[in-house]
């Protein structure tokens, strides 16, 4: 047995439980450039997925760059010009010779930090778990192999598995690829495990000819025409294949969808080697028109109907888009208007055609505190401040909107009934805010009758007996009486 397996294998055999964090956060770039990659996950201040045994020329083929410049610093700052890419190293971004990120490149596994990961990176990992010395949290993510955030045996066990074993499996991100000549798509190949070995496969085309391939998976068209690309692991025990066809003719993004009516329209991206000429036509304008721009087809519904919506290329032919105009609806049924005292939850059914999602915007949501559908119903809750509030439901297939209009006011009467007295008068308060016109109503006036004045119910006593007294707010919208609360007083009228 190779003495430095013995050495791994009593480690493994003493070391048990180990909890070391390790902190995460996402990252999301600004608008000034771009500098993506489909096989590295870029986070705030690490580059992670990145494969042992990387070349720096490959390693910087691997991300899309635009308006700016990168550069590879090793671990003391310097510059690299050629070799391996080491764990912890540096990837610094710059534009117009100024530096505006700077990143950590992580390769799981490399403890070493020479860009591989072998049994020399092994036995550092069990020196570590005896000995727990200080690290960066840098080399914290290199170590954590199954990313639960700790540090322990199962990372060591599954970081030899992995070298021990090999490769698992290979999947590439796309089965078939159809490009144009001299249009580039990249095909990712993702590798199980994703730790621990080369990741960097070998990518090669059955017909140059028809298509080439770089090292980082950039398959170029080259002539009309099909060819397959292959993808083989380093050790050559896997391979899997895309197939690549080299077609010149105009495409579009795709081939059928709806044109919503009030709405922007719809845009359909255009894919042509030479975009001068293209033009459109409309087999409906009634219901579609079309028109193109900036490498794309524009759509507008005006009437419902379907229509063949012709793009066409002096040099490379033609191709049909199936249009459908389609109009959409939101409608509050029986009453786009509500009225609730502060801190109450309202309810009314709501119904849609071809609206898409909806969404809800709140003049005040000191007024109206929330406001949303689900299924058949609209929802929405008063706050506590009265007043008129609004909110505009949109859909996202159109521009036309719906407006919900809600009062909310303080209307109540604190005392639940009192005693009067036959042929005298006497009074109680009424709480009134934002507030339309009250009225009151006497359920016997042979025993009492009412009259409203500011905010003062009065009840004159007529004769011996009880009668309840109802008062109701009544609020005035679009020039309609709507009824806005009610509430009762019980007056119990003696003789003195």
């Amino acid at each position: 047995m190779n003495k430095k397996k013995t050495i791994i294998s009593m480690m493994i055999g003493i070391i048990f439980l180990i909890v070391i964090y390790n902190f995460y956060t996402t990252f999301s770039l600004t608008d000034d450039y771009k500098f993506t990659s489909e096989v590295y996950t870029i986070n705030e201040t690490t580059i992670t997925n990145i494969s042992p045994n990387t070349d720096l020329s490959l390693f910087i083929d691997y991300f899309d760059i635009d308006n700016c410049t990168i550069s590879v610093t090793d671990i003391n700052d310097k510059e690299l010009t050629k070799g391996i890419i080491p764990n912890n190293s540096k990837t610094v971004v710059k534009q117009n010779n100024q530096v505006v990120a700077t990143y950590t490149n992580i390769i799981v596994g490399d403890i070493t930090k020479n860009g591989l990961v072998n049994e020399e990176d092994l036995l550092e990992f069990g020196k570590y778990l005896i000995e727990r010395p200080t690290i960066t949290d840098e080399l914290k993510q290199s170590i954590d192999i199954d990313n639960k955030d700790n540090i322990h045996l199962n990372d060591l066990m599954l970081l030899d598995k992995a070298i021990t074993n090999g490769y698992e499996s290979m999947t590439i991100s796309k089965d078939e690829v159809i490009v144009q000549e001299g249009e580039k798509e990249r095909v990712v190949a993702n590798i199980s495990p994703s730790y621990g070995l080369d990741k960097n496969v070998n990518w090669t085309s059955q017909n140059n000819n028809i298509a080439t391939v770089s090292s980082s998976g950039i398959i170029t068209g080259i002539k009309e025409g099909e060819t397959i690309i292959e993808a083989k692991t380093k050790d050559g025990t896997i391979t899997e294949t895309v197939k690549v066809t080299v077609d010149n003719t105009i495409k579009l993004e795709y081939y059928s969808g709806n044109v919503y009516q009030e709405s922007d329209g719809l845009v359909v991206g255009i894919k042509s080697v030479d975009y001068n000429g293209i033009t459109c036509t409309s087999s409906n304008e009634s219901a579609i028109t079309c028109e193109i721009k900036n490498k794309n087809l524009y759509l507008h519904a005006n009437e419902s109907g379907t229509s063949n919506v012709t793009i066409t290329s002096p040099i490379y032919g033609s191709k049909v888009f199936k249009a459908t105009s389609v109009s959409t609806y939101i409608n509050l049924q029986y009453s786009d208007y509500s009225c609730l005292n502060t801190n109450q939850k309202g309810t009314l059914f709501i119904s849609t055609i071809n609206a898409g999602t909806l969404s809800f915007d709140i003049s005040d949501e000191e007024i109206i505190e929330y406001a949303y559908s689900e299924g058949r119903y609209f929802y929405f809750k008063s706050g506590q401040k009265t007043g008129r509030g609004e909110v505009i439901i949109k859909g996202t297939n159109s521009n036309k909107t719906k407006k919900f209009t809600l009062d909310v006011y303080k209307f109540s009467i604190p005392s639940i009934g009192g005693v009067g007295y036959i042929k005298e008068e006497f009074s109680t308060d009424i709480i009134s805010e934002n507030t339309g016109t009250i009225t009151c109503t006497s359920s016997d006036e042979t025993i009492a009758m009412c009259r409203i004045e500011g905010n003062k119910l009065y009840i004159q006593g007529l004769k011996k007996g009880q009668a309840t007294i109802n008062v109701t707010n009544t609020m005035v919208y679009e020039e309609t009486n709507q009824k806005c609360g009610t509430a009762s007083f019980l007056a119990v009228i003696q003789e003195r």
